[in-house]
C-alpha cells in the first residue's frame, strides 16, 4: 500500500519495456509511412482522403531531415502540420498497443508489475485507497490495460463489476490526451478496443490527442495534474526527458508556488552528469523550487544513501527506493 501522497510522472521511457517507442523510434516510424494511395494500407488510405499528397510529402521530408527527434517538439515549431502529425501518431501508436507485450511473464524491467504489487495488499477493493496519482505524457493506455488484466486474473472469483469499478477509479491523468478514453468493461473487450487499429479507432484516437503546443481543454485534466502535484509530498519522474515545455505545462501558474513539502526525484537512465544537472535546473526554473528539493538519480535518504541510482532502469530504481511505500 502506498501511504504517502505520491505523484508519478511518466515520459516515453516508461513505456519502452512494453514495446512502445521512444521519441526517436516514433520519428523513424512516422518517416517510414507510405502515403502513396496505391501503397498505403487500407485504413491509412481512407484517412488520407482529402489530403494533398504534396503536403504529406513536405511534412514527412521536413521532419525526417530535421535534427529534432520528438514529433511533439517538431510540430510545436510547425503547427501547420498538426493534423497530419496527429494522424500519423494515432495510426502508429495503436499498432504498439499489444496485450501480448503486457502479459509476457519474461518482460525485462517490468515496473508495472512492481507498481501493482505495491498497491495490492490482498484486497482488491483497497487498491483505490492507495495515495497515488499517475500523470503521464504518453498517449497509450497500457498501464490501464495492465491493471485491468492483473486484477481480472488475480481475483478470478470476484464480482467483475466491482473489479471494473476499482480499475476505472485508479487516478491516471493523460496530460495530452490518449488514444481514446479507457474503460474496463467486465467480461468484454475494452470500450475503446485496446490494440485495435480499425478506422473508427484511429479517428477516435486522433480526436483525443492534444499536441504539446495546442491549448489543452479542461477535459484533458491539466488542472488535475497541477493540483495533484501541488497536494503531493513527493513527485517521481520515470522515463522522463525533462523537457522544459512539458515541465512548465504542469508547473505552478502565475505567481503561485509549490508548497515547501513537495520533493522531486526521478530516473536518469542514459543521461550524462551534465544532462542531469541541466534537468534539475529546468525543474528548478519551471516549478520555482529550490535545488535542495530536487534529487534526480540520487538520494539523500538514509535507506538508499549507498546505492548508485544514476543509471538504473525504472524497475531497479523503484525496487531500491522508498517511493512506493
Amino acid at each position: 500500500m502506498i501511504n504517502e501522497n505520491t505523484v508519478l510522472i511518466l515520459g516515453a521511457g516508461a513505456g519502452v519495456p512494453y514495446g512502445f517507442p521512444t521519441g526517436e523510434k516514433l520519428k523513424k516510424d512516422i518517416c517510414a509511412l507510405n502515403t502513396e494511395m496505391d501503397g498505403a494500407d487500407a485504413i491509412f488510405a481512407e484517412l488520407l482522403q482529402g489530403s494533398q499528397p504534396s503536403d504529406w510529402e513536405d511534412f514527412l521530408t521536413s521532419f525526417k531531415i530535421s535534427p529534432v527527434k520528438s514529433i511533439d517538439e517538431w510540430l510545436a515549431r510547425n503547427p501547420q502540420y498538426t493534423a497530419m502529425g496527429k494522424l500519423a501518431i494515432a495510426r502508429i501508436l495503436l499498432e504498439y498497443e499489444k496485450r501480448s507485450n503486457l502479459n509476457d511473464p519474461d518482460i525485462e524491467n517490468d515496473w508495472y508489475a512492481q507498481l501493482y504489487n505495491r498497491m495490492d495488499d490482498g484486497d482488491f477493493e483497497k487498491i483505490r485507497e492507495n495515495n497515488i496519482t499517475i500523470v503521464t505524457f504518453n498517449y497509450d493506455r497500457s498501464l490501464e490495460e495492465f491493471f485491468a488484466n492483473a486484477m481480472r486474473h488475480t481475483y478470478i472469483n470476484s464480482d467483475p463489476q466491482k473489479l471494473a469499478d476499482v480499475v476505472n477509479d485508479i487516478n491516471i491523468i493523460h496530460v495530452h490526451g490518449s488514444l481514446g478514453k479507457y474503460f474496463f468493461i467486465p467480461d468484454k473487450a475494452t470500450m475503446n478496443n485496446y490494440g485495435k487499429t480499425s478506422l473508427e479507432n484511429v479517428k477516435r484516437a486522433v480526436s483525443s490527442l492534444s499536441i504539446v503546443h495546442e491549448e489543452l481543454s479542461e477535459a484533458l485534466h491539466l488542472d488535475d495534474a497541477r493540483k495533484a502535484i501541488r497536494d503531493s509530498n513527493r513527485v517521481v519522474f520515470l522515463g522522463f526527458s525533462y523537457d522544459q515545455r512539458n515541465l512548465e505545462k504542469i508547473g505552478p501558474v502565475g505567481d503561485s508556488n509549490l508548497p515547501t513539502s513537495v520533493r522531486t526525484d526521478g530516473t536518469t537512465y542514459g543521461m550524462t552528469t551534465r544532462e542531469v544537472k541541466l534537468a534539475s535546473r529546468r525543474i528548478e526554473l519551471a516549478w520555482k523550487i529550490t535545488a535542495d528539493r530536487i534529487r534526480l538519480g540520487a538520494n539523500s535518504i538514509k535507506e538508499i544513501a549507498n546505492e548508485r541510482m544514476e543509471n538504473m532502469e525504472i524497475l531497479e530504481y523503484l525496487r531500491r527506493s522508498p517511493y512506493l511505500e
